[in-house]
């Protein structure tokens, strides 16, 4: 039942909060009407019946016991505003001819009260577009027929109460709606604004507004936003700094090096030094993140094919039929960089790599399969984090450091996206790449 109920309750804190609002509203709109239509309505239409039904009474007795054919229909136009009539018309059992509920329930109950005065068979038609209503009543040779307005019988303030009960709800209800779309405006704001700095993209300018406590959150996002900002210019800056030193005696040992006599000691340290150097270049690679670059309005079908044209070496060996084109607003060079980590991290251990491109609802996936022996499901996670290499791989003739997976899921992750593993349908390994639209 619990499970039944979040189904259908709102998910979003705007119909949440009109329902909050809402339903209190209209439970007590239907708890008012339920109590004016039992204990006022229905009152007041039994009383008015109830008098008709004397009239009608008296008016039979007046035909069948004292013959007043004359003097009675004079009367009652003129003091009961009713018209009274004989015709020729055969009544053989009760019955009741109306239209509509709300009228039905006002002539069963002047249909209650008639049956408390009169045993003879009688008609009720309740005419509402005349807004008349006509009693047949058998008297014997003949049928007396009495009409009289239907405001006889019940009074018309229901409809005043009840259409006045109808329209403030609906204008309170539009009013509430006004106010609450301007009190979730801010937050909407506030969740644009954050989605896009988490995907890397300008949030643009961004004033606090709202309720206090909105505006209490927005400050502390700004404040947030700024931190990070100032610690990613920082961590760039001094990055930049060690790269500086460290390339001067990595090229200065280089050179020594390239002087001395071409012995196995030295090959070895020549070797140590590269080892050094892409150690490095690729920490770096990390460490630099998106960097400066701008966010532009890219063709991810085009951009998969050059950096295909990139590994020209194994292009036989990459398979890419996609015709369908998508755009994407992305950092173009490192989106580049993530897929080509992918692809040659597959090129390394597999003979056969294929790329496909797909959207589904809300974002873009970029799959990229392979034949090759692929990783072990207990180590998927873990192949994320810097420098960690799988065993077998815990050797430079694969020339990487550790950072390929890392750079590559930090850059889904700055467009707010992912990259994700998992096993492919040619027996090895599945990176999926997941791109928000």
């Amino acid at each position: 039942m619990i499970h039944f109920l979040k189904k259908i309750l709102p998910h979003t804190l705007f119909g949440r909060s009109l329902m909050i609002i809402l339903t209190p509203a209209i439970l007590l709109q239907l708890i008012l009407m339920v109590v004016f239509l039992d204990n006022h309505w229905k009152k007041m239409t039994m009383r008015y019946s109830e008098s008709i039904a004397g009239e009608v009474a008296l008016i039979v007795q007046g035909y069948k016991v004292h013959h007043q054919t004359n003097m009675i229909p004079t009367s009652l136009k003129s003091y009961f505003r009713m018209d009274v009539d004989l015709h020729e018309r055969e009544i053989t059992e009760t019955k009741i001819v109306t239209k509509g509920l709300w009228e039905k329930w006002v002539v069963e109950f002047l249909d209650e009260a008639l049956r408390v005065h009169i045993s003879d068979p009688y008609e009720i038609i309740y005419n509402s577009k005349g807004n008349i209503v006509t009693i047949y009543v058998d008297v014997g040779r003949k049928t007396v027929s009495i009409q009289f307005p239907d405001r006889r019988i019940f009074t018309s303030s229901s409809y005043i109460f009840l259409l006045w009960m109808v329209l403030s709800a609906l204008i309170l209800s539009f009013i509430s709606i006004w106010f609450m779309r301007n009190q979730i405006r801010p937050i909407r704001k506030l969740a644009v604004a954050a989605d896009r700095f988490g995907r890397g993209l300008d949030a643009g300018i961004f004033k606090p507004s709202g309720a206090r406590e909105v505006r209490q959150a927005a400050h502390a996002f700004i404040v947030m936003r700024d931190r990070l900002q100032r610690q990613m210019d920082q961590r760039t800056t001094m990055l930049a700094g060690i790269s500086h030193d460290l390339r001067t005696p990595l090229t200065r040992l280089k050179l020594a090096l390239s002087m001395q006599e071409n012995s196995e000691d030295v090959q070895d340290m020549k070797r140590d030094v590269d080892e050094m150097d892409r150690m490095m270049n690729g920490y770096l690679d990390f460490v630099r993140g998106d960097g400066d670059e701008d966010i532009q309005q890219v063709n991810i079908s085009e951009l998969i094919e050059h950096v295909i044209d990139l590994n020209k070496e194994e292009k036989e060996r990459l398979s890419y039929n996609t015709q369908e084109s998508y755009l994407l607003s992305v950092r173009p060079l490192s989106l580049e960089r993530c897929i080509g980590n992918l692809i040659r991290n597959a090129l390394k251990y597999a003979d056969h790599i294929s790329i496909s491109l797909t959207q589904e609802e809300n974002h873009l996936f970029v799959y990229i399969d392979d034949d090759g022996e692929g990783i072990p499901e207990d180590q998927r996670m873990d192949v994320f984090k810097a420098f960690y290499r799988l065993d077998k791989a815990r050797n430079s003739s694969t020339g990487g450091v550790g950072l390929g997976l890392t750079i590559a899921k930090d850059i889904a992750l700055a467009h707010g996206g992912d990259v994700l593993l998992s096993e492919s349908s040619q027996g090895g390994l599945r990176a999926t790449i997941m791109l928000p639209l």
